[in-house]
């Protein structure tokens, strides 16, 4: 049986259109990726993906509020804490159950929390209000004192729940700027032993002074030119340039320092991080724009063409994926680095990487379906013309052959 399939003449001819497509697949990956001209990644549409405090600056208090049924909301919280009155321990769990207006309209919910080692009780306020329909009320928070990240979810990332053992000391979570300082140090003292050379090495040796020093540091990568075009691309635009953020618990924010020309900006005396600096490009504001030496490695004052890296800043994303995902993309989605966040004012959807893939499975689709329906239409068929033919029983052979 097995070979009188393999010698009919249906299953040559699929043979021979599934290598016809394989081929077609395979120039569809290449001219597709030949046509996006651009590289793509995944866009930055929300900056608290990358401008949130390090970890072990990261003490602010946060909870998620879920409404578990029709009055019990449950309150998970970052730190431990305890309902004020409640007899329970410090946990990072609780309940609490809303009270329903009778008669009046609405009716005002006080719920105190008191949280681990804080001096201060904490209030979230609820209102519960009649609708105009019979037993539906509105739920809405009034007021909190304490920070709200997500409502009618927990948060499963092991990174939510802190402990104060993960801080630094209470002094550098105030300010941090003497270890900055130290760093900035450190690194005029030594540059002469640090190997510096293009802004790529400058920022590595930068950055392992900071580590040094326990100073949040990260390296993100510049490139000027229209957001059409450049990006990631050497033949298009400016080259690239390489800058780092530090992060300074004083002001609560990651500023730009730039190891290769010594300087860090400033907008009125506050530091800016680099999509301030973008923006400050894109909307021509660059004359409030005011440089600070603080490395020693040049002293030049820089001129707009310099500025005009920061038109697209790319944020390394943490994201790692497993082997399969990484050949997928290594060898059907070239064109999409999701390791890269991308910010940019004037960006386009030729660069948005989760655009490209969807654009490019679209294709891959048509391919894939298109070939199943020619392959079943010529097995229908020869099944249909070999009904046709008289005098041919059910299991005749002839059913396949090449008749």
């Amino acid at each position: 049986m097995f070979r009188f399939i393999i010698n009919s003449f249906v299953f040559k001819k699929a043979i021979i259109i599934t290598a016809f497509f394989i081929a077609l697949f395979i120039s569809a990956n290449y001219i597709f990726d030949y046509l996006w001209y651009s590289d793509s990644f995944v866009i930055l549409n929300r900056l608290d993906l990358v401008y949130k405090p390090p970890l072990e600056y990261d003490n602010i208090t946060k909870i998620n509020l879920k409404l578990e049924n029709f009055n019990k909301v449950s309150i998970e919280g970052n730190k431990k804490f305890k309902l004020v009155g409640s007899s329970k321990n410090y946990d990072y769990y609780d309940t609490v159950y809303l009270n329903f207006p009778e008669h009046q309209v609405e009716l005002l919910n006080k719920f105190f929390l008191k949280f681990d080692y804080s001096q201060y009780n904490d209030s979230i306020y609820i209102v519960v209000s009649k609708s105009n329909e019979e037993n539906v009320y509105w739920k809405q928070i009034f007021l909190s004192s304490v920070f709200i990240d997500k409502l009618n979810e927990f948060d499963n990332s092991p990174y939510f729940k802190i402990e104060n053992k993960h801080f630094l000391n209470e002094a550098m979570l105030d300010n941090n700027d003497s270890l900055i300082q130290l760093a900035y140090n450190y690194f005029n003292e030594n540059k002469n032993n640090l190997k510096l050379g293009n802004c790529g090495m400058n920022c590595s040796a930068f950055k392992i002074i900071c580590e040094k020093f326990n100073v949040p540091c990260r390296i993100l990568i510049l490139q000027g030119g229209d957001a059409l075009n450049a990006g990631l691309n050497v033949s298009l635009g400016y080259p690239f340039h390489v800058i780092c953020e530090v992060y300074s618990s004083r002001i609560k924010k990651w500023f730009v320092v730039d190891p290769s020309y010594g300087v860090t900006y400033s907008d009125e005396k506050e530091l800016q991080n680099a999509v301030e600096i973008s923006n400050a490009v894109f909307f021509n504001k660059m004359n409030r724009i005011t440089q600070d030496s603080v490395l020693t490695t040049k002293t030049a004052n820089l001129d707009r063409d310099y500025f005009k890296y920061y038109e697209n800043v790319y944020y390394n994303t943490n994201y790692e994926p497993g082997l399969i995902i990484r050949n997928v993309i290594r060898y059907f989605y070239k064109k999409f680095e999701p390791r890269l966040y991308q910010y940019s004012s004037n960006i386009s959807k030729t660069k948005d990487g989760y655009y490209y893939a969807g654009v490019k499975s679209v294709v891959f689709l048509i391919i894939l379906i298109s070939h199943f329906n020619i392959i079943l239409f010529i097995v229908v068929k020869r099944l249909v013309m070999a009904k046709r033919e008289p005098g041919i029983k059910k299991n005749d052979r002839k059913y396949f052959s090449t008749g």
